[in-house]
């Protein structure tokens, strides 16, 4: 029966200093992926957030304008402020009067 030489002392250091520093570079992979995941998330809400308020300020604005004036108005996202001309919704902003 042969006997395996044990490891010395500084080899055992060695390994257990070899494991703690793949722990701790996992860890901090964790973390980065984590922040960079939330900071992301925060990026996109906020841009969410400021084209809703753009969109609100919009239609208000259109409906403010176009409140008194006896025309029939709507506001649409992808059209914005539009006004009913012979029977067909046309941009506000290409309204000429009359």
């Amino acid at each position: 029966m042969q006997h395996e030489p044990s490891r010395s002392n500084a080899e055992d250091c060695q390994v257990m200093f070899s494991s703690k520093i793949q722990a701790g570079k996992k860890l901090l992979m964790s973390f980065v992926i984590k922040a960079a995941l939330i900071l992301v998330s925060v990026v996109v809400l906020g841009a969410m957030t400021v084209k809703a308020a753009s969109h609100a300020y919009d239609s208000w604005s259109c409906h403010q304008q176009w409140k008194d004036s006896g025309m029939e108005y709507k506001y649409t996202v992808g059209g914005g402020c539009l006004l009913r001309q012979d029977q067909f919704w046309k941009p506000a902003r290409n309204y000429r009067g009359g």
